[in-house]
């Protein structure tokens, strides 16, 4: 029994950082009470507060208006914006999370009047009536983007904040698709290339709450090339899940 007590009082005092002085009694302030454990934990916690992750999808919906004159003048009623993010990577604080992603953006832009978009056989891009006897549906441009967004989000307070930054858009493809009834027979066309720019950057602000994010989306750069289009640029806003 004496031994053991002995030896613990030994580890102790190896654990304080007590310098062995025979003969002398216990000097309390040269006791260091620098614990490595404690350091690691105050560590871990600072690496915590600080720190980089990759998290999962989202999915963006949202409406389309656009600031385009007849008669391209598209309806924002059948016009909108889907977009997926599968991942994003994101570096951050407590307060402030810095983050970029790759996603995949789909624009639609919708004519519901008597008139349809088309492509000519030297590539123009011209509207005009639809066949003779049909009952039109609609008339949609189609853009399809790979997107990366670089936003800064601020965090407010419990899951509540703000979100902004830009979104840099490679416009990989573009289509025209024009839908109508003949009788009681769905009818489509479809045309490929409608000449969106490679490259165009938005700006991006959203309202984050702990559900969901209210998102707006604004472009000041031409979609499409203005050699074949009108200049118009485009606003999108909607809900982040």
């Amino acid at each position: 029994m004496k031994k053991t007590l002995v030896f613990a009082v030994c580890s102790i005092i190896t654990m304080l950082n007590i310098p062995p002085a025979h003969g002398q009694s216990l000097d309390v302030g040269r006791i260091d009470f620098d614990f490595p454990l404690l350091d690691k934990i105050r560590v871990m916690e600072k690496a915590k507060r600080q720190s980089g992750r990759i998290d999962g999808g989202s999915i963006l919906f949202g409406s389309i208006v656009t600031n385009s004159q007849a008669p391209f003048d598209f309806n924002p009623y059948n016009s909108y914006e889907i977009a997926f993010v599968p991942f994003h990577a994101d570096s951050h604080t407590r307060t402030i999370v810095a983050s970029t992603g790759l996603m995949f953006d789909w624009k639609n832009f919708a004519l519901t009047g008597k008139e349809a978009m088309s492509k000519t056989l030297d590539n123009e891009i011209a509207l005009g009536p639809y066949p003779d006897g049909s009952n039109p549906r609609l008339s949609k441009l189609s853009v399809f983007s790979l997107s990366v967004p670089t936003l800064l989000s601020i965090n407010v307070c419990n899951g509540f904040g703000f979100t902004f930054g830009p979104v840099f858009n490679l416009n990989a493809g573009s289509r025209i698709k024009t839908k109508y009834r003949i009788e009681d027979e769905k009818m489509k066309d479809v045309y490929k290339d409608a000449h969106c720019n490679l490259l165009t950057v938005d700006l991006m602000g959203e309202l984050n709450l702990n559900a969901f994010q209210i998102f707006v989306k604004c472009s000041p750069m031409n979609l499409m090339d203005n050699s074949y289009w009108p200049d118009f640029q485009y606003l999108s806003f909607g809900i982040a899940l």
